[in-house]
């Protein structure tokens, strides 16, 4: 695997792991394919939806946008988030980079979802909105040497996580982020979590604490030194960084 990096696909509360590489981003799924000279109503409103989604992410303070457009056979629900670690201008380059990759590899498609390390974007002919949507979760980790004092360095990760979770639960953005010294190895332990905005705070719960038990089966328990999950509708991620 490049840079050594360990990708994996699993579903949640499954979790069979299946190995991928990094450089395999963006990760994608198109569904649900369709005729589009048969359906020129769905394939404008899944633009107006995407376009929409667009100048509405510019503008968003936190980093989430969603519309629907459409009823019936021909309804088109769709949302965009981005890390609330990034500005507005990355997030919206973002994207834009993901509806051109969608227009390009999943144009007869009345499901789509998208993951690039910045941001993610999903659209359905099924309202999701308010829903956990289960499905393929992506990631990857940093499978090298295990982390001096790993033991501790797990405890550290576990913490860090459980208080990313709590903030971002009780948070109107439903991020949360939370850094901790593992004083054994004098690394910074930083973890994020995020469910998408339209998620209340049981669902939100929900998707976190399944996501986050995948650290234990794909992160080495906790001991890699950087790993990464994308959900359908949540995404965490935690790096430790030698302290200086």
């Amino acid at each position: 695997m490049k840079n050594s990096r360990k990708l994996f696909i699993f579903l949640v509360f499954l979790l069979p792991v299946f190995g991928r590489c990094e450089s395999d981003l963006p990760y994608k799924d198109c569904f649900k394919n369709f005729n589009l000279p048969g359906h020129k109503q769905l394939g404008r409103n899944i633009d107006r939806v995407l376009f929409t989604i667009l100048r509405k992410i510019q503008l968003s303070p936190v980093n989430y946008a969603s519309h629907f457009a459409g009823r019936g056979s021909n309804a088109i629900y769709g949302h965009a988030q981005c890390p609330m670690y990034i500005n507005r201008s990355e997030c919206y380059s973002c994207v834009l980079k993901a509806i051109r990759r969608i227009k390009k590899d999943c144009q007869s498609s009345a499901e789509v979802e998208i993951w690039y390390e910045l941001c993610f974007l999903r659209y359905d002919s099924t309202n999701f909105f308010k829903q956990v949507v289960q499905g393929p979760v992506f990631g990857w980790s940093q499978k090298q040497s295990p982390v001096a004092h790993s033991l501790d360095f797990i405890k550290t990760v576990n913490s860090v996580m459980a208080e990313a979770t709590m903030r971002a639960i009780a948070a109107s953005t439903r991020y949360g982020g939370m850094e901790s010294v593992n004083s054994e190895n004098n690394v910074v332990v930083h973890g994020m979590v995020q469910c998408t905005g339209d998620l209340e705070p049981l669902e939100c719960s929900n998707c976190l604490n399944s996501l986050v038990k995948g650290l234990r089966s794909n992160c080495g328990g906790g001991a890699y030194s950087d790993c990464i999950m994308f959900a359908p509708s949540c995404m965490s991620r935690y790096v430790g960084v030698n302290r200086t």
